[in-house]
Order: C-alpha cells, then structure tokens, then sequence
C-alpha cells in the first residue's frame, strides 16, 4: 500500500519533475483507494487513501499555478484526470455506504 505521510505544507520543490512525482504517487493512491472501494473495505484505509489523494492534488495545484500552462499541457490534463477519479472514487464509496444503510433499514 502506498505511504500516507502528508504533504500539507507548501511543496518546497515545485519543478515539473516534482509535480510529475507527486501525480504518480496520486494515481497509485486512488488505484489503491478504487480497489479496497471495490472490495467494499469501506473503513479507514480507503478514507485515508481519500485524504492522501486529496493532499497530494492541493499540491499539484498549487504547483501548476506557479508553472507555464501551455507549456506544461500534459500536466494539466494528468492533474485533470486524477480529479475526475478521486470524485468518482468518492462517489461511488458514498453510494456503498448508503446502499449498505438502505440495506440494514429494510
């Protein structure tokens, strides 16, 4: 499983070799996160998965802000992308929680 230590402050390399190794480890992170999703582990390591995902996309962000978009277009569509599945990710965990609490209800 891919480590959970947190990146909150600001990344003190901003290169686009750091912001690449930070998107690698963000897709490794959310593989991981879809696949205890489903399995339907829906417990702690999948929500800190989430927040890992998370914490390295505020870091991307804040990296390409700094970077020449047009230059860097791949980036900004890697960084696109990985937005999209930690949404999906996140959405389809939310619909598992609330199938398995309709579920018990009946």
């Amino acid at each position: 499983m891919p480590t959970l230590t947190s990146t909150r402050s600001k990344p003190a390399d901003d290169s686009p070799a750091s912001l690449l190794r930070k998107l690698d480890i963000c897709a490794k992170v959310l593989k991981e996160a879809r696949r205890l999703q489903e399995l339907g582990r829906l417990g702690a390591p999948v929500i800190q998965l989430i927040a890992r995902g998370r914490e390295l996309l505020d870091d991307v962000d804040e990296i390409l802000v700094e970077l020449d978009r047009a230059k860097f277009t791949h980036l900004c569509e890697m960084t696109g992308k990985l937005h999209r599945e930690l949404e999906s990710v996140q959405t389809a965990i939310a619909l598992r929680r609330s199938d398995a609490v309709s579920g018990r209800k009946k």
